[in-house]
C-alpha cells in the first residue's frame, strides 16, 4: 500500500468511525420506529440493517474525504 494511501486511512479512521456509530444508531431507531407501526420489532432486522449501514458508511469514510477531517484541516491551516 502506498504512503498516500495509508495516511488517508489513519487520518480517516476516528471520523469514520464516529460517522459509522452514529449511522448503526439512526438505522436502528429508523427501523424500530417502523416496526412499532406494525407492533412488532424484528430485533434481527434492527441489527442486521444497522450493522449494514454502519459497515458501508465506515468503509466508505475511510476511503473518502469526510468533512468532519476537511474542517479539522482547514482549522490547523488557520491557526498556523
Amino acid at each position: 500500500m502506498s504512503d498516500d494511501i495509508k495516511n488517508k486511512i489513519a487520518e480517516n479512521l476516528k471520523p469514520a468511525l464516529i460517522r459509522a456509530i452514529r449511522t448503526f444508531i439512526e438505522v436502528g431507531i429508523a427501523s424500530i420506529g417502523g416496526a412499532v407501526v406494525f407492533e412488532e420489532v424484528n430485533w434481527l432486522f434492527v441489527l442486521s440493517a444497522s450493522g449494514l449501514a454502519a459497515l458501508i458508511s465506515f468503509l466508505w469514510g475511510i476511503l473518502d474525504r469526510l468533512p468532519e477531517v476537511e474542517a479539522r484541516k482547514d482549522t490547523k491551516e488557520a491557526e498556523g
